[in-house]
């Protein structure tokens, strides 16, 4: 089977970056309640790390994306298309999770239940994030990769400023319910209308992508360097799951207040992203990843020199607002490099592929690295334990560097 790439002209509409900009914003929403539930957890009566540890083990669908972009790379529904049935089930899936975390939490507590309808609302939500992905890679020009990134990121971003906000309020007032019953209604709601993106076709006679396709794709020096890349930068970025413990267990801020400081973190997430996305379109990769990996470097090691301050709110609120910009900007960037090296044949698995070491690094690994050192070593000091992540941008930067540095191999 030809790596030849489609018509992306032909079904590309400028409305496709609002129905994308309208799922992340309720994707981000969704994802800021699964980075909420440390919180949730604690009030269940685990500690620390056991809460962090617990929703590592929570976030495992998004782990493994790649297997929905396998099944909807090969598996079509003929009259539905290949990414449009797998959209549908993700929504009605997830939506039976979300909606039965507050009833398994309120009646039994902590336990195997409550992990297993939280990994249910997990697997909705990473699968219509992993399909979404596959369909943006088939249907999306080169010319509008920029975009339709900093469009994703930084909606998303938004939308977990949304949520943070909204559950700060909640959990104060005790209405843990409402904090996973909004999120997963918005999300469900928000993946049908994507279902108006129009696809490209598949060949009549097409069954299944042939071994020797992925052969191809995967014996390719791009693919390979972009695989430990995404691992790399994922962990870089781990600031985002543990923000939320950060704010409150290392800075002691009440929830209100990390819910506030959140969104302000979230709004510059979405500024960083839309503009440097949209910069993307015209400035090379050679210059917009260095910079972005610049600007996280130097807000992380400013952590340290702020850190007497940032006990204030004010403080805080504006430095992590400089943190978000730089968290978009970043994200942005390095998810377009994942896109430029997805085929369109296999977008769906390349793009999840990509996104799950990514998320393996940044939700797993990264996560409770820095949990580890801020508390096992640091004496629950997390601006020192957040220091780690400068050593994964700079090795992120050296792999990435024949990716930004020579054209992508035919």
């Amino acid at each position: 089977m030809s790596l030849k790439e489609p018509d992306y002209e032909a079904v590309w509409r400028n409305s496709n970056l609002g129905w994308v900009g309208l799922f992340y914003l309720a994707q981000g929403i969704a994802f800021g309640a699964l980075v909420f539930l440390p919180a949730y957890l604690r009030y269940l009566g685990l500690s620390d790390f056991d809460s962090i540890l617990w929703q590592s083990i929570i976030l495992l669908p998004w782990y493994l994306k790649i297997i929905f972009g396998i099944l909807s790379d090969n598996l079509p529904l003929k009259s539905w298309g290949r990414r449009k049935p797998y959209i549908f089930i993700a929504a009605a899936f997830g939506l039976i999770g979300w909606l039965s975390i507050p009833f398994i939490g309120a009646t039994f507590g902590f336990g195997i239940l409550l992990v297993i309808v939280g990994l249910l609302a997990s697997t909705g939500a990473a699968m219509s994030d992993a399909v979404i992905d596959a369909m943006a890679v088939d249907v999306t020009p080169p010319r509008k990769r920029g975009s339709i990134q900093g469009v994703s990121w930084g909606f998303r971003g938004l939308g977990l400023g949304l949520a943070a906000v909204g559950m700060g309020l909640l959990s104060f007032a005790d209405l843990w319910a409402w904090v996973f019953l909004i999120p997963g209604v918005l999300l469900a709601l928000f993946t049908f209308l994507t279902l108006i993106i129009k696809e490209n076709p598949l060949p009549p006679d097409f069954s299944a992508v042939p071994f020797s396709t992925y052969k191809e794709v995967f014996s390719t020096r791009n693919v390979q360097i972009c695989l430990l890349f995404q691992v790399l930068a994922g962990i870089a970025i781990a600031i985002v799951p543990i923000l939320q413990t950060l704010l409150e267990q290392g800075l002691g801020f009440d929830l209100i207040t990390v819910g506030i400081i959140f969104m302000i973190f979230a709004i510059g997430w979405f500024l960083g992203a839309i503009i440097i996305g949209v910069l993307g379109d015209t400035v090379s990769l050679r210059t917009m990843l260095p910079v972005a990996t610049a600007l996280y470097i130097i807000s992380v090691i400013s952590a340290l020199i702020l850190a007497p301050y940032l006990f204030t709110m004010t403080i805080a609120a504006g430095f992590f607002f400089l943190v978000g910009l730089a968290n978009g900007g970043y994200e942005a960037t390095y998810m377009r490099i994942g896109m430029d090296n997805s085929p369109s044949i296999l977008g769906g698995t390349m793009m999840n592929l990509y996104n799950s070491l990514s998320n393996i690094g940044q939700l797993g690994i990264g996560a409770i690295i820095i949990a580890f050192m801020a508390i096992y070593v640091f004496g629950g000091n997390y601006i020192l334990g957040l220091q780690i992540t400068i050593l994964f941008f700079i090795l992120a930067l050296i792999a990435s560097w024949y990716l930004i540095k020579k054209p992508k191999e035919e």
